[in-house]
């Protein structure tokens, strides 16, 4: 026990997400909240050295060195450890043919998901690495999403290759220190609890079942796992969205979450939509918070009311206004808001979770010897459906779903509405 250096509360999302993955345990099949970035790197990789570069973000990042504790507690904690044990896979697979190496990869990505993690035992990650040809080697590296948001998934890779680069140099890194994820949880208990319920049972007075969606199949299917969907826009399409948004004054994030609620009122048959939103959640009061890493992110409850009568853009100037209002009690815990609205708590306030993508993107080339050929993550949440948007010089939709509920034809109809209503709304 000599080797805990400190204990603390959860974040609201963490203890979300502890509660989620306890309550999963007994589905096999299940690999919520298991996040797996697959990374492929062209050029030569010291493995050695890269494992040594693993190390140093470890001993930098307490959050790395923590366990989550819950039995036999009133409340859950999370225990930091001063060292914790690193081991990192590797393979060769460059003898095998294309063929064979894409049949192991893939019962290699499935595999490890399904392994999960022993949330009381630090590390909750692992790093595999494989040499898929001599002059290419693929990073396979899970995480328990308790650990880490998407910012600090950039901030990892950041950190990581600056010291690995740096020491096949033979040279100092400078990189800005972290603070400890702690920081966080104290400014939260900082915060006005009653504001928030205050808020929060104003802005959800009146609204009592969660907004239904009826697309699913009508009987659960024995298809297992989560699929995915990915549409994109063109290069073109993209910039003229960009064009619109400036000349209207709305955010890209404001104009993708009106499409998305106008979609739940068609296919629900209500004017009074909730879906979840994932919120970014680094408050710019903490001193060095955008080099924190930790999860930040909340899900919080968005409603919005649709009309056909409202003009479109003072309807996505009203939604702009409310977000900004929200954002102030963005640190609440969802299962406080759920006990505060006039919903059961024995079903979800919602059933869909919409995530705006807008952190920083790795670039492609890291040095004249190494650079990132390809990047592919994949991400369970508990909730059926979701949607993700990611920004960029093309914008994409990333639809995800549970294919017990959902079969590839309902999502490929979504993806087209999306589209056409999203060139309605601009057009």
């Amino acid at each position: 026990m000599s080797n805990i250096i400190d204990i603390y509360p959860l974040s609201p999302l963490q203890e979300g997400m502890l509660f989620h993955s306890i309550y999963d345990q007994e589905d096999e099949n299940s690999a919520s909240y298991i996040v797996q970035i697959s990374i492929l790197l062209g050029g030569k990789l010291d493995t050695a050295i890269f494992k040594k570069a693993w190390e140093h973000v470890i001993n930098r990042n307490e959050i790395f060195r923590s366990a989550f504790m819950w039995e036999e507690i009133d409340h859950p904690l999370q225990v930091v450890f001063g060292e914790a044990s690193f081991e990192m896979d590797n393979e060769d697979w460059s003898t095998c043919s294309h063929d064979e190496r894409e049949k192991r990869l893939k019962l290699l990505l499935e595999s490890d998901r399904k392994k999960g993690f022993q949330l009381d035992e630090a590390q909750l990650m692992r790093v595999k690495v494989i040499k898929e040809a001599e002059a290419e080697y693929r990073i396979v590296w899970t995480h328990h999403h308790i650990l880490l948001d998407g910012w600090s998934v950039s901030l990892v890779f950041k950190e990581l290759f600056t010291i690995y680069l740096s020491m096949m140099k033979g040279e100092a890194w400078d990189l800005p220190k972290s603070p400890p994820y702690k920081k966080y949880i104290q400014w939260i208990k900082k915060q006005d609890k009653l504001k928030a319920e205050q808020y929060w049972k104003e802005e959800l007075q009146g609204f009592t079942a969660p907004t239904p969606y009826t697309l699913e199949r009508q009987n659960r299917s024995a298809d297992k796992g989560y699929g995915e969907s990915v549409q994109s826009l063109s290069v073109e399409e993209t910039q003229a969205l960009q064009v619109w948004v400036r000349k209207n004054k709305v955010t890209l994030n404001t104009l993708t979450q009106g499409v998305w609620s106008y979609l739940l009122s068609k296919y629900s048959g209500e004017q009074d939509v909730v879906f979840g939103v994932t919120s970014s959640g680094r408050p710019t009061e903490i001193v060095g918070v955008e080099n924190m890493v930790g999860p930040f992110i909340n899900t919080l409850p968005t409603r919005i009311q649709v009309s056909e009568d409202s003009k479109i853009v003072d309807w996505l100037l009203n939604i702009q206004e409310k977000e900004i209002e929200r954002r102030q009690y963005e640190y609440t815990a969802l299962t406080e808001i759920q006990g505060w609205s006039e919903v059961s708590r024995e079903v979800p306030l919602f059933h869909t979770l919409y995530v705006f993508e807008n952190y920083p993107a790795q670039k492609g080339n890291l040095d004249s010897d190494l650079e990132i050929l390809n990047v592919h993550g994949v991400e369970q949440t508990n909730y059926p459906l979701n949607l993700v948007v990611i920004p960029g010089e093309q914008l994409s939709f990333k639809l995800m779903y549970d294919r017990s509920q959902f079969d590839e034809m309902t999502i490929d109809r979504i993806q087209g509405h999306l589209y056409h209503v999203l060139k309605q709304m601009t057009e």
